[in-house]
């Protein structure tokens, strides 16, 4: 399977995996399934932190040096999802998760979220399953 990551699961995965069941760490660390995180949500988090919005234990680069060493693919925005957004239905105004919901409709991915206006999308989702 291929799942990408909201940016607040890749957030408690790194940092505060006590956040996440079990189930979620086990997908996640399963070397059957292809984890990926879309580049907007490095730039959230970059965002956020600059903002002082969110704390890190560590920079920005540290973080995203992290993540290029383990196994989490990191996936860029192609140029057409922006157009594709306009299609997509302003059940979320959320900039970043929508472009997240697109990567995972463009990739073919499963969204590993807690965010139940992601939900609503017609993108396939995972939590409660996995909580």
């Amino acid at each position: 399977m291929k799942y990408i990551l909201d940016t607040n699961v890749l957030l408690w995965y790194t940092h505060d995996e006590e956040q996440l069941s079990s189930k979620i760490v086990n997908t996640i660390e399963n070397s059957k399934n292809t984890i990926c995180i879309s580049t907007v949500s490095l730039w959230e988090i970059a965002l956020k932190n600059s903002l002082h919005k969110l704390e890190l234990k560590e920079s920005i680069h540290e973080l995203i040096e992290e993540v290029k060493q383990s196994t989490i693919e990191i996936l860029d925005i192609d140029v057409d999802y922006y157009k594709k957004i306009k299609e997509l239905p302003q059940h979320h105004k959320d900039p970043f998760d929508r472009l997240i919901i697109i990567t995972a409709m463009e990739e073919d991915c499963i969204i590993i979220t807690p965010d139940h206006e992601i939900h609503k999308y017609d993108v396939v989702t995972v939590w409660d399953e996995l909580s």
